[in-house]
C-alpha cells in the first residue's frame, strides 16, 4: 500500500444460518507500519495503536480500520468465512 491508503471503518455483522455467525477479521503487519483504529460496538473510538512487522490486530465484534504510515507497506489480512459480499458482512461507521 502506498502511504496514505485507508478505508472506511466498519464493523462486522452477525448472521444468521446454519448456526448465528460473526466475521473476525485479523491483520499482521509484513512491512512498514500502520495506525490502527479500534472502535467499541457502539462507535466510540477506543485505541489507535501503531502496528510494526510481526504486530497483529484481531478483532471480535467492534469496527476497525487502518492507516498506512509508509510507502510500500504490506499488511495480511485475513478474516472467518463465509463471505457473502458487503452488504450481508459489514456496517460503515
Amino acid at each position: 500500500m502506498r502511504q496514505g491508503t485507508t478505508f472506511r471503518p466498519h464493523q462486522h455483522v452477525w448472521k444468521d444460518g446454519p448456526k448465528t455467525i460473526i466475521a473476525q477479521e485479523s491483520w499482521v503487519v509484513i512491512h512498514g507500519s500502520v495506525r490502527c483504529t479500534l472502535y467499541d460496538i457502539d462507535g466510540a473510538i477506543l485505541a489507535e495503536p501503531i502496528l510494526y512487522p510481526g504486530d497483529a490486530s484481531f478483532t471480535l465484534q467492534g469496527g476497525h480500520n487502518y492507516l498506512a504510515l509508509e510507502a510500500e507497506t504490506i499488511v495480511y489480512e485475513y478474516k472467518t468465512g463465509p463471505y457473502e459480499g458487503q452488504q450481508k458482512d459489514k456496517v460503515f461507521l
